[in-house]
């Protein structure tokens, strides 16, 4: 079993989701937008909330947890997220990414590490995790683990995973400081870019997912077009 893997079988958490005391406000802990900009999450002290905002905004979705939830991953509009705890008291361990199924509504399965988790992106046929100095991708239907890669020290949890193209292309920082990483699962091919002299800060793919936007220290900003036929 791996070093970091403690357990990826996608067993259901014996957590409960009891309500926490209302009398009690709650804090903002992060917001995010789903991967078509249609809706955008929020993460707060003491659960989280779905917000539609094409036709026009309405409140999707409102859980009241027993803790906060410091990350909030959709996928599109559909009824799987990935949740990691976060604040003062969170919702479960910022170890573990809870697989949640909002048709239930409730946990069914997790991915629990060794180091916190830093970032989580979904897609429909992939999960992607990222830690201080690794990155794992698992399959989503079973959460069996696909790819395991090492980076350099990646303390805001760099990664970007594509959703618009059929194939999967993920980045993230190499194990080279100021490296980028793009991995083309289609191809079965890794490209390295190199930035001499300065610090990844910022690592996305713009839609519809064919080109990776790298933002370095000082604000420069480079923009990396890839295909099946140019890479």
């Amino acid at each position: 079993m791996d070093d970091d893997l403690l357990n990826g079988d996608g067993s259901t958490p014996s957590s409960s989701n009891s309500p926490p005391n209302h009398h009690q406000s709650s804090s903002l802990l992060t917001c995010s937008f789903n991967q078509d900009g249609g809706c955008f999450a929020i993460g707060t002290t003491s659960g989280f909330s779905v917000h539609n905002l094409h036709p026009s905004y309405s409140l999707s979705v409102e859980r009241q947890l027993r803790g906060g939830i410091g990350q909030v991953e959709m996928l599109f509009r559909c009824n799987l997220m990935a949740l990691v705890g976060g604040g003062p008291n969170p919702h479960s361990a910022p170890h573990r990414v809870l697989i949640w199924d909002d048709h239930v509504p409730k946990e069914i399965g997790e991915l629990s590490f060794r180091q916190n988790v830093l970032r989580v992106k979904l897609r429909k046929d992939a999960i992607a995790v990222a830690l201080r100095d690794r990155v794992y991708v698992y399959h989503l239907a079973d959460l069996s683990l696909r790819d395991k890669i090492y980076t350099a020290d990646n303390p805001h949890g760099l990664l970007s995973l594509s959703t618009q193209v059929q194939d999967m292309v993920l980045a993230c920082p190499s194990v080279t400081t100021g490296h980028v990483r793009v991995e083309l699962y289609g191809l079965r091919k890794t490209v390295v870019r190199a930035f001499v002299c300065v610090c990844v800060c910022v690592c996305v793919f713009g839609t519809p997912g064919t080109r990776v936007i790298i933002v370095l220290h000082y604000c420069y900003c480079y923009c990396y077009y890839y295909s099946s036929c140019c890479c």
